[in-house]
């Protein structure tokens, strides 16, 4: 098996779904290359990504992309740089398959364009199994990178902090639906148990491979952050929009105007008369997955119930907190009453992240997938 990646070139480009992927493809001795070289592992002047010219696309068995080629957003100005596929990526001749990492946000993403119907296989991050997807994506997941297990302090689980980490706006400042409401009506609920809303700065670390990761990742990378999620018993992971369960093709509920919302209201009508369970669109987020890796409970909706599809799911109550919003109250009501239970979830959620979401797992994954 030899695999190409195709490297944006786009200013600070931070391709975390090339990367998760990659370290683990290493991890298992598989030959991989790309179009530069990319992603420093040392400050010895290595990379994940070593550039190869790959004149002939066919000595390759798989070609592999991701969102970030095609679109990527500036963590700071927001400027958005858009790319064209190569005109070669489909050729008539090819004999490698090819892969689109599809990790955005959102419904109608490049994922669900016709264009992306060209390839062999879409890995759909946020994918939701209550809404239309075509028949050539297939559900990923974030994951983790090996970045973060550098960072841990290894706290027992028994010695956590009985608390809520609230940190929503780490990264940026936009609010998902779904945070607005666990704030307004989950959260404050907690009486008996503190939350934790921290604030690390946005600064450089001072350790040399930590910084070196807090550039790479345009500033994500924060030892800081990690540290409190470590410390505290429970994250709260909270994201994404809630819609109505009508009608299959979702994008109606991403636009806005004064038509699209009578549309909104009439589906959502419609919805409760027929007894649609609603569902959760773009409710992925990179806090989810280390809160899990960190040894912590990251508190979610209940994903199963609103619709979400991951090649491997968690089990409410036993590798996370999934609230049913229709039972808030017994679902907060059971983590008062029972605190000692949550312990016991923090260890079983860190070990089936280990086992499934590791980047190990995913490139195995990906090779399992490559061979149907």
């Amino acid at each position: 098996m030899k695999i190409y990646f195709l490297i944006a070139e786009y200013p600070e480009l931070y391709d975390d779904g090339s990367i998760t992927l990659a370290e683990g493809l290493r991890e298992m001795g598989i030959e991989f290359y790309a179009n530069r070289n990319y992603w420093k592992i040392n400050n010895n002047g290595d990379y994940l990504f070593n550039f190869h010219n790959a004149l002939d696309k066919n000595e390759f068995d798989v070609i592999i992309l991701s969102d970030a080629w095609t679109q990527f957003i500036h963590h700071k100005t927001f400027k958005h740089y858009k790319g064209e596929l190569p005109k070669w990526l489909f050729s008539s001749t090819r004999s490698y398959k090819t892969v689109y990492i599809d990790k955005m946000d959102g419904y109608k993403t490049f994922g669900y364009s016709e264009e992306a119907r060209k390839f062999d296989y879409v890995l759909r991050c946020q994918k939701n199994k209550k809404t239309f997807n075509p028949n050539n994506i297939h559900p990923w997941a974030l994951g983790y990178q090996d970045r973060i297990l550098h960072e841990r302090l290894n706290i027992p689980i028994e010695e956590k902090k009985l608390e809520i980490a609230v940190n929503f706006y780490f990264t940026h400042q936009f609010s998902h639906q779904t945070r607005a409401f666990a704030e307004k009506k989950i959260l404050n609920k907690f009486k008996s148990i503190p939350i934790n809303r921290f604030k690390n700065k946005k600064e450089e670390p001072q350790n040399a491979f930590s910084a070196m990761m807090w550039h790479q990742t345009l500033e994500k990378h924060n030892p800081g952050y990690y540290h409190n999620i470590e410390r505290t018993l429970i994250n709260a992971a909270f994201c994404g929009d809630m819609i109505a369960g009508l009608p299959n093709d979702p994008s109606i509920y991403l636009i806005g105007g004064n038509k699209a919302k009578l549309k909104k209201k009439q589906y959502e009508v419609l919805s409760f008369l027929l007894g649609k369970q609603k569902r959760i669109i773009q409710w992925d987020s990179w806090r989810f997955w280390e809160t899990l890796i960190l040894g912590s409970v990251p508190m979610h909706v209940d994903l199963e119930k609103y619709g979400v599809e991951l090649p491997v799911m968690p089990n409410n109550w036993e590798h996370y907190i999934g609230i049913d919003l229709d039972h808030i109250k017994r679902d907060v009501e059971r983590i008062l009453d029972d605190p000692e239970s949550i312990y016991k979830i923090a260890g079983k959620g860190k070990f089936w992240a280990e086992q499934n979401y590791s980047p190990l797992a995913s490139a195995k994954r990906l090779l399992n997938l490559l061979s149907t």
